[in-house]
């Protein structure tokens, strides 16, 4: 298919189901915070960590280091560094 079809065919699937490119990010980060959070549950920390690093990637790359849902990733990372008892890291997460 030509550029311009599928363009719109995005376009259109965007606007009949409400979703723009940033709210899917932000579903997809909040996603795997949640996973991550499941993981510290059950005290696999490093696992926690790396799936917490998925999603501060994601959200730096589409959304950005100013916003919302990038520091709550940041949050969560310091908290999960704080759980595992790696508390030098937590601090800087947090800072």
């Amino acid at each position: 298919m030509k550029f311009w079809v599928l363009c719109f065919i995005a376009l259109i699937s965007t606007q009949l189901t409400g979703q723009t490119p940033d709210s899917i990010a932000i579903k997809q980060v909040d996603s795997l915070v949640k996973v991550a959070l499941d993981l510290n549950d059950k005290n696999d920390f490093d696992k926690a960590l790396e799936v917490i690093a998925d999603a501060e990637k994601i959200a730096l790359e589409k959304l950005g280091r100013e916003t919302l849902t990038y520091g709550n990733c940041t949050h969560h990372h310091a908290r999960l560094c704080s759980f595992k008892g790696d508390y030098s890291e937590a601090v800087n997460w947090y800072l």
